[in-house]
């Protein structure tokens, strides 16, 4: 009997660690973005239309990506609200809101959430990558007026991972109940 429950753990540890990983990319190779501030000065925008491909597995998908991104020029990253829209031809793929926004040199690290479970599941995490140079911090390094060359890639927000060794536990606490119910009705 301990023999057949350490087979049926090992089999399930084997069976959940074998999982393929699978995640939809978005590739944008290439656009240009225009920053403008608000008469008033307080207030950035950060917009971009392009054209961009998602890759799953075998298939592309030829998609139109528009995105917009709104700041208060004193807290940019702390304000920071943007949608992120993506279409083919039959219509909305992808309508994610920003969820959290981080940065690096030359690089925006957005993570949108979308509404409905579509092809990037339960969230896109896109990098926002600027061929200008704007410096270590993306948002104030922007200019007025300006337009900026970009590149971004995004990938799906991974769900929690199942470890490998959660179905050997679960094994193992099923046999210690096991044991134990025999236990008591003995």
């Amino acid at each position: 009997m301990r023999k057949l429950f350490a087979t049926l753990a090992l089999a399930a540890t084997t069976a959940f660690t074998a999982l393929p990983m699978h995640a939809a990319v978005l590739d944008i190779p290439g656009a240009t973005a225009g920053f403008a501030i608000a008469p008033s000065g307080d207030i950035g925008d950060f917009l971009f239309d392009a054209e961009g491909i998602i890759n799953e597995g075998t298939d592309f998908l030829p998609v139109d990506v528009s995105f917009a991104l709104t700041f208060e020029t004193a807290n940019p990253y702390g304000t920071a609200d943007a949608s992120l829209d993506i279409f083919d031809t039959m219509g909305a793929v992808f309508s994610g809101v920003l969820s959290t926004i981080g940065y690096e040199e030359d690089l925006l690290k957005l993570v949108f959430v979308d509404s409905g479970a579509g092809v990037f599941g339960n969230g896109l995490a896109l990098h926002l990558f600027f061929i200008d140079q704007v410096g270590s911090n993306p948002l104030t390094g922007l200019t007025d007026g300006t337009s900026y060359e970009i590149a971004a890639l995004g990938q799906d927000v991974a769900a929690v991972p199942l470890p490998g060794s959660l179905p050997l536990l679960a094994g193992a606490l099923g046999f210690m109940a096991l044991r134990r119910r025999k236990a008591q009705s003995a």
